[in-house]
């Protein structure tokens, strides 16, 4: 939920940006966006690393996200 929050401030910011063009204006669109950035990583590894100690008693969940992770798409410039 908080994440949908820190989204729709980074929305506004730009929205607010774009009709401005004021420097402050994209200050604000960065700062949410670095801050959205940081929620995400955080989010990623607070998973990453429960899964791992869960690994243990739950060996399906852990093979669920070894396999989820391993088919993910290439970036696009590595794609032919």
């Amino acid at each position: 939920m908080e994440k949908l929050l820190v989204e729709s401030r980074g929305n506004e910011a730009w929205q607010n940006f774009k009709q401005t063009k004021d420097g402050k204006d994209y200050l604000a669109c960065v700062k949410a966006r670095n801050q959205t950035e940081t929620e995400v990583r955080k989010a990623v590894r607070d998973y990453e690393r429960e899964a791992a100690k869960q690994a243990k008693r739950n060996p399906k969940a852990f093979y669920k996200f070894v396999n989820s992770t391993r088919h993910r798409k290439a970036p696009l410039y590595l794609r032919t």
